[in-house]
């Protein structure tokens, strides 16, 4: 596909735009799973909606559903953004 030198450094822009968000999206990730171990209770607390377990090398904490959805979001969303970036590396070669 000929896109011209315009459109191909558009593409080459998006490419990598997509590769380093994505990137610095899983390592986010990390952040939020390794900082919610230490801050979460060790235990169910269905009073506070802490009932979706997270489960970190063998200590495990519980979260409420909002912070389950983020955490995975993010998580999704970010290896979604890696795939599109290869996609687009691909269509560029």
């Amino acid at each position: 596909m000929k896109l011209g030198p315009k459109g191909e450094r558009i593409l080459r822009i998006a490419h990598k735009a997509s590769l380093i968000t994505g990137a610095f999206g899983l390592v986010w990730t990390m952040a939020i799973y390794n900082a919610s171990i230490d801050s979460l209770p060790r235990s169910p607390n269905p009073a506070t909606g802490n009932i979706y377990p997270l489960n970190a090398h063998g200590m495990g904490a519980y979260q409420t559903r909002a912070q389950r959805s983020h955490l995975d979001n993010v998580y999704h969303g970010s290896w979604a953004l890696i795939v599109f970036g290869f996609v687009l590396g691909m269509i560029d070669q």
